[in-house]
């Protein structure tokens, strides 16, 4: 039998039902084991903790989440009860985002004060767990078809696409045979803010983070080739010098991977051929981004919403994330300098990349010794 329970201060009852865990995080406690995910086993719970208690969590709120988490990964445990590092590490992470959020002045509800982490109704389950949680997620996969592209990125949909998202990135990953047919299943995959909203929870991330990222790797390249910070127009700069840089030894009559037009130019450029890989168009006048979409597959068009470049970098990396494209040859050098500067996604084999980062680190060094 599965019971709503009320969320709020005092809601996180003995033993308390963990929230499941991202695709991406599940494979790299697979791959890595606990400790070494720990950091960000820690920043899903304590979200989760922070969700469901409206952000005031109690003390029996800590202890029953932390007394519950050792119970399901032992190797968590320290201190005298068993579970006081986790709830230390809990308390901490909460803390820290109460002065975060106290910085960016923001007086927002609890729901509203972490969007990337959808209210999620905590229930209480028999001992038919397993295929309680199934029915759950059938039930949401149903009402998920029936209102995406229909109600928009609202908050009841941001429930619905996190609740559902393992079992519909197992289908794009084993079944789904084109970006095409992933859209036609999964039409808020089609939607700028929805695909943004589904990379965050896939990669375990947030907003303010991706794009703190995106701005750190422009001021690096903005230093780096000496471009003048005036606007939009710098931004655009930055993003056609680095795609210059990656790209010098692809022929020509190849699509680049950041195309930019004036304003009222033609659209064909929006055209796409099936099983075209993603890429981006931006039109702009002298002053600002007056449109910008992303395009792919057999005329799969994403427009982008409130443009700037920092978005339609964040929205072209987080559409072959969630569409589940491989980065193509002709784009990857590109594609993988971005997804190392915003990920953190280490750089093994790519000479090209390696290089081009060394000469970067080497120029900041002597500008940091004059």
């Amino acid at each position: 039998m599965i019971s709503i329970v009320k969320t709020g201060p005092g809601s996180i009852k003995m033993p308390a039902i963990l929230p499941s865990l991202t695709y991406d995080l599940k494979k790299k406690v697979e791959d890595l084991g606990v400790l070494a995910s720990q950091k960000d086993l820690i920043y899903h719970w304590a979200s989760f903790l922070w969700e469901t208690t409206d952000g005031q969590p109690m003390k029996i709120d800590y202890q029953n989440l932390a007394s519950t988490i050792v119970s399901a990964y032992p190797l968590l445990k320290g201190g005298p009860k068993g579970y006081d590092i986790v709830r230390t590490q809990l308390s901490t992470w909460i803390r820290n985002h109460r002065t975060t959020l106290k910085k960016q002045g923001k007086k927002r509800n609890a729901e509203e004060n972490i969007s990337h982490v959808p209210k999620m109704s905590k229930v209480e389950v028999s001992n038919e767990t397993s295929e309680a949680s199934t029915l759950n997620v059938s039930r949401a996969l149903l009402e998920l078809e029936k209102k995406q592209g229909k109600e928009g990125n609202t908050p009841h949909v941001q429930r619905l696409i996190k609740l559902t998202l393992n079992e519909r990135l197992n289908w794009i990953k084993n079944e789904a045979k084109s970006i095409l047919e992933v859209v036609k299943k999964y039409p808020h995959l089609n939607d700028c803010d929805s695909i943004l909203f589904e990379f965050y929870n896939l990669k375990n991330t947030t907003e303010d983070s991706i794009f703190k990222n995106i701005q750190l790797m422009f001021f690096r390249l903005k230093n780096y080739f000496q471009v003048k910070d005036e606007g939009e127009n710098f931004e655009i700069a930055l993003v056609m010098k680095l795609n210059d840089a990656m790209t010098r030894k692809v022929k020509k009559e190849v699509k680049p991977l950041f195309t930019f037009k004036q304003t009222r130019s033609f659209t064909d450029c929006l055209v796409t051929e099936e099983n075209e890989s993603p890429r981006a168009i931006i039109y702009s006048d002298n002053k600002e981004i007056s449109a910008a979409f992303i395009v792919a597959d057999t005329n799969v068009r994403v427009q982008v919403s409130n443009s700037t470049v920092p978005k339609v970098v964040a929205t072209l990396l987080a559409a072959y994330y969630v569409w589940d494209t491989v980065f193509p040859k002709q784009y990857s050098n590109m594609l993988e300098y971005t997804d190392s500067e915003v990920l953190g996604t280490i750089i093994k084999k790519n000479q090209v990349l390696l290089k081009f980062i060394r000469k970067r680190e080497e120029k900041e060094k002597e500008e940091e010794n004059q």
